[in-house]
């Protein structure tokens, strides 16, 4: 298993276009990959075109007090899976957040993930 982290404290990089695009290609070459977007924008939910209304986040699976597992946030779109960022609430995630999802993505069975922070 291997992941792949694209971040950057600067906007406007590409970080959301190079993310997506990189998972596409993976799994147009038969690899599993699961997209997690930590970005407070989620552009790569809405590329994705997940559901937003009433869909676990990955505000669910680290923050919220009855926690979910990361797998019961993962969707299944027409472009691939992808784990969403809560759009409307504004989270910093910071190092022992970013540390427990990381553990999270190794329990994951894709063969690569692809991790999208901002």
């Amino acid at each position: 298993m291997e992941t792949i982290v694209v971040a950057n404290q600067k906007g406007g990089i590409g970080k959301t276009t190079t993310a997506t695009a990189l998972v596409s290609i993976l799994e147009s070459k038969g690899k599993k990959a699961l997209l997690i977007d930590a970005d407070q924008q989620g552009n790569s939910t809405d590329t994705y075109k997940a559901e937003v209304e009433g869909a676990a986040t990955l505000y669910d699976v680290l923050l919220e007090e009855d926690r979910i597992s990361l797998e019961e946030a993962i969707q299944e779109t027409e472009n691939g899976k992808i784990a969403k960022y809560f759009k409307s609430f504004i989270l910093k995630l910071q190092k022992k957040s970013i540390k427990e999802l990381m553990k999270l993505i190794k329990k994951l069975k894709p063969q690569i993930k692809l991790l999208h922070l901002q």
